[in-house]
C-alpha cells in the first residue's frame, strides 16, 4: 500500500513529465505562428512590421496636450480617432514624452511582453503548480502563443495598446494567495480605461468589502488627479465618456460586445433589450465567478468576469478581450490534471495543450484565419458566453452526482 509521501512523490513526477511534454510541444505552436508569419509578411501586417504603433502614437500626442495644458478631449487627434481614456491617464501618458516614440515604443512592448510572462506566472503559481525548471521553456512559449496567436494579445502589441498592462494591475489584486493589493490594482486600472471597475464584481463576490472600498478610493483618487491637470476633465466626465460611438462603430466586425452583435446581427438598436441582457449576462458571471471562487479557481474567475466586462460594454474591441489567458491557464491545467489520472502523464501533457489550442480557436490571430476556416464576425461573443456556460455546468456536476 501506498503512503502518502509516496503517491505525492509519485504525482509530482507525473506532472513534472506532463510539463515536459508541454515545453516541447509549445515551442512548436510558436514556431508554426512564426512560420505562418513569415509565409504572409508581404500582403498583411503583423507586429514585427509596425513602427510606433497608432494607439500608442495617440496615447503620446494625448499627453503632449497634457503637458502643453491643451483640452484633451478638444478634436481628434488622428484623422477621426479622438482620445478616448479618462483623464487620468492623459496625465500618465504625458510623463512618456521625455522619450521619443522608438524609445516609447520599445519600452512598451517590453512591459506588455513581461506583463504576460507575469500574468502566466501568477496564474501557475495560484493554481498549485509547482514551478519547476520546465518553465523556464514553458512560460516563454506560452507567452509566445499567447502574444502571436491569439488577436486580443497580438492586437495589443500591433495597436499599442494598454490592455495586458491593466491586466497585470487586476491581477496583483486577485491572484496571489498573500500580499495582494487590496483594491489599488482595479482602482488604478479603472482610472486609466474604465472598465476594470466591473471587476469590483469580484471583490464583493469574494466579499472582500475593504478591497472594493479601497478600489473606488483609489479610482476616485485618479478622477481628482485628472481634474486637476486636464482642463477639460469636466467635459470627459460629463459627456464624452457616454457617447460610445467616440470609440467605435457597432457595424464593425472588430467590436465585440452584446450590444455590436445586437445591432450588426440582429438590426436591434434597443436600448431596453441591450440592458435586459447585460443584467442576465452579469448575473450569469457573477454566478460563474462564485463557482470559481469556491473551487479556489481566481485565475478563472478573474477571466470570466474579464470577458464579461467585455460582453457588458457598450463596445468592446477585439483586443479588449486579453482575459482569455488566464482562463485559458486554467482549462489547461484543469485538463492536464484531469488527464493525468487516467493516461500517462506525457500524453496528459499532449492532450492539455490540445484542448487549450481548441478552446482559443475562436480567438485565433488574424493571420491564422485561413488555417483554422473562420471569420472572425461576432464570434468572440458568442465564445465568451459559451465558455462561461461552460464552466458553470463543469463545477456543477461533481455537486449534482453528490446529491
Amino acid at each position: 500500500m501506498e503512503t502518502g509521501e509516496k503517491r505525492s512523490e509519485k504525482h509530482n513526477v507525473k506532472q513534472l513529465a506532463g510539463q515536459m511534454t508541454a515545453a516541447l510541444v509549445l515551442p512548436l505552436a510558436f514556431i508554426v505562428v512564426l512560420l505562418r508569419y513569415r509565409a504572409n509578411s508581404d500582403t498583411l501586417d503583423s507586429v514585427f512590421k509596425t513602427d510606433i504603433p497608432l494607439d500608442l502614437w495617440i496615447y503620446l500626442r494625448g499627453g503632449e496636450r497634457v503637458s502643453a495644458g491643451d483640452a484633451l478631449y478638444a478634436g481628434n487627434i488622428f484623422n477621426d480617432l479622438p482620445f478616448t481614456y479618462p483623464p487620468f491617464s492623459g496625465l500618465l501618458f504625458s510623463w512618456l514624452g521625455v522619450f521619443g516614440d522608438l524609445e516609447v515604443t520599445v519600452l512598451w512592448h517590453t512591459m506588455s511582453i513581461a506583463g504576460t510572462m507575469l500574468v502566466l506566472w501568477l496564474c501557475f503559481v495560484r493554481l498549485g503548480v509547482k514551478m519547476t525548471p520546465a518553465f523556464v521553456v514553458i512560460l516563454p512559449a506560452m507567452a509566445a502563443f499567447f502574444l502571436l496567436g491569439t488577436e486580443p494579445l497580438h492586437a495589443t502589441l500591433f495597436w499599442g495598446q494598454v490592455n495586458i498592462l491593466l491586466m497585470v494591475l487586476v491581477c496583483l489584486d486577485f491572484l496571489p494567495k498573500t500580499r495582494r493589493l487590496p483594491g489599488v490594482g482595479v482602482g488604478l486600472a479603472a482610472g486609466i480605461k474604465l472598465t476594470p471597475a466591473f471587476f469590483g464584481l469580484l471583490f464583493l463576490v469574494q466579499r472582500r468589502w475593504a478591497a472594493a472600498v479601497g478600489s473606488i478610493v483609489v479610482f476616485l483618487a485618479t478622477v481628482a488627479l485628472g481634474f486637476l491637470t486636464v482642463p477639460d476633465a469636466k467635459h470627459f466626465w460629463t459627456d464624452a465618456m457616454f457617447s460610445s460611438d467616440r470609440v467605435g462603430v457597432h457595424s464593425n466586425t472588430g467590436a465585440q460586445s452584446i450590444k455590436s452583435v445586437l445591432v450588426r446581427d440582429f438590426g436591434i438598436e434597443s436600448g431596453a433589450v441591450w440592458l435586459v441582457l447585460a443584467l442576465l449576462t452579469v448575473a450569469l458571471v457573477a454566478w460563474a465567478a462564485w463557482l470559481a471562487v469556491q473551487r479556489d479557481n481566481l485565475p478563472a474567475a478573474v477571466g470570466m468576469v474579464g470577458m464579461g466586462s467585455c460582453l457588458v460594454s457598450p463596445f468592446s474591441w477585439y483586443h479588449h478581450w486579453v482575459w482569455i489567458m488566464p482562463l485559458g491557464v486554467a482549462i489547461f491545467v484543469g485538463v492536464n490534471r484531469a488527464a493525468a489520472r487516467i493516461m500517462p502523464a506525457q500524453l496528459a501533457g499532449l492532450v492539455s495543450c490540445l484542448v487549450l489550442f481548441i478552446v482559443m480557436v475562436p480567438f485565433s490571430a488574424t493571420n491564422l484565419e485561413p488555417l483554422v476556416g473562420y471569420h472572425r464576425s461576432s464570434l468572440y461573443v458568442y465564445a465568451g458566453v459559451a465558455l462561461i456556460l461552460g464552466y458553470i455546468i463543469h463545477a456543477l456536476i461533481p455537486r449534482l452526482q453528490l446529491r
